[in-house]
């Protein structure tokens, strides 16, 4: 009986909120028509008579029209904060999508994952995708910050659905351990083979045979690995000219 009073109470709610959408529609076309009658014109004016209709004061509007509030309301009263049951594919795939680019990083040609930033990136994302606070997508270290120090954040997991969370959660490491893999898997394998190559062929002019081979294979990888090669290319020819120069004339 209880569910079903909780589940009457949100359709009647969002029955409100598409009710006051609807009426701020219907609003605007009979404003760009004129068909307000002369007493909604005359409370019109009253109403905005000192207001300065800007980008932000529209989005004031359509922020209470669809029950977004600001971080200083939810943190006022937690009671005013609304969590969804559940987003849609596309939603959980652009939220594990941001997760995997915040939180694996290159250092110095090895791919790292930095697991501090993986969880608060993941908290933030589930309090901006689920919870009905208007918060910025993009530098919000410092919001983040706000929100957990107080209780935003730990409130909004604890009120959401767990399979949720524990679904996302499991997409996203699974996410994160692929691009590690997949990143780390080329260099692995190059790096072995070309110290096995080495302790196999010590003549100079074999190696840069090789390696010009092995670059012109690979123009189509990450130009900075083959770069290094050319590297290795270039110092192998200068090991081989001391070989046949002046040093070379003791053979």
């Amino acid at each position: 009986m209880k569910d079903k009073e909780i589940k009457d109470t949100e359709i009647i709610e969002d029955v409100k909120v598409t009710e006051a959408i609807e009426k701020d529609i219907e609003t605007e076309i009979k404003s760009e028509l004129g068909l307000f009658t002369a007493e909604e014109e005359a409370q019109a004016d009253k109403m905005y008579k000192d207001v300065e209709i800007t980008e932000e004061f529209i989005e004031e509007e359509i922020n209470t029209a669809l029950g977004i509030i600001s971080i200083d309301e939810a943190i006022a009263d937690k009671s005013k904060i609304t969590i969804k049951n559940y987003i849609s594919f596309q939603f959980k795939q652009i939220l594990v999508e941001d997760v995997i680019n915040s939180c694996v990083i290159n250092d110095d040609g090895i791919t790292k994952i930095d697991y501090g930033l993986k969880l608060f990136v993941t908290e933030y994302l589930m309090v901006l995708q689920y919870a009905n606070i208007d918060l910025p997508e993009t530098n919000f270290v410092d919001t983040y910050d706000l929100l957990n120090a107080n209780g935003i954040i730990e409130y909004v997991l604890n009120e959401m659905p767990s399979n949720e969370i524990y679904n996302l959660k499991l997409v996203i490491n699974q996410e994160v351990e692929q691009a590690l893999i997949l990143s780390n898997k080329f260099e692995v394998i190059v790096n072995k083979f070309l110290q096995d190559l080495l302790t196999k062929i010590p003549e100079t002019k074999s190696i840069e045979k090789w390696i010009k081979n092995l670059i012109k294979s690979l123009k189509d990888f990450n130009p900075e690995k083959v770069a290094k090669l050319q590297e290795l290319l270039t110092f192998s020819k200068t090991k081989g000219e001391d070989v046949d120069g002046e040093s070379g004339k003791t053979k």
